[in-house]
C-alpha cells in the first residue's frame, strides 16, 4: 500500500494564493511517480508545476517525468513565482490568438472582406 504523499511546506501557501487570484488548482501530489503537484488552470490555459521549497531538487523520477512530459511543467518555489509564470505564459498566448487567421478569413488570404465561409486554418499562417 502506498504511504500518503508527502508535500513541500510551502504547498498550501501557494495553492490558497492561486486559487485567491481566480486560478482553479487541482492537487495531484498524491499521483506519485514524478508528477508534478497541481494542476492550474487560468484565462483557458492549463499548466502543471511542481512545488518545491527554495532549496528542494527535483528527484531523477520527477527530472524523467518533466522530460518526457509534451505540455506545460514548471517547477515554482512561491506564489509569486507561480504568478510570474503564468502571467508571461498568458502573454504567449496572447501573442499567438493575435495571430490567428480569423474564422471568416481562407488561409492564405489576409483580406478578411474576400471570405465569407467558415474555413479555419490550423497551424501557423
Amino acid at each position: 500500500m502506498r504511504r500518503a504523499a508527502r508535500v513541500d511546506a510551502n504547498h498550501k501557501q501557494i495553492v490558497k494564493g492561486l486559487r485567491s487570484s481566480g486560478c482553479t488548482v487541482q492537487d495531484l501530489s498524491a499521483v506519485g511517480k514524478g508528477c508534478p503537484d497541481i494542476l492550474v488552470g487560468r484565462n483557458g490555459l492549463n499548466v502543471l508545476m511542481e512545488i518545491k521549497t527554495s532549496k528542494g531538487k527535483l528527484s531523477d523520477v520527477q527530472k524523467s517525468w518533466h522530460e518526457s512530459w509534451r505540455g506545460l511543467v514548471a517547477t515554482v518555489t512561491s506564489y509569486d513565482q507561480a504568478i510570474e509564470i503564468l502571467n508571461e505564459i498568458l502573454k504567449i498566448k496572447d501573442i499567438i490568438n493575435a495571430k490567428q487567421i480569423r474564422p471568416t478569413q481562407k488561409r492564405g488570404d489576409k483580406n478578411p472582406e474576400n471570405n465569407n465561409d467558415d474555413t479555419r486554418a490550423m497551424g501557423p499562417n
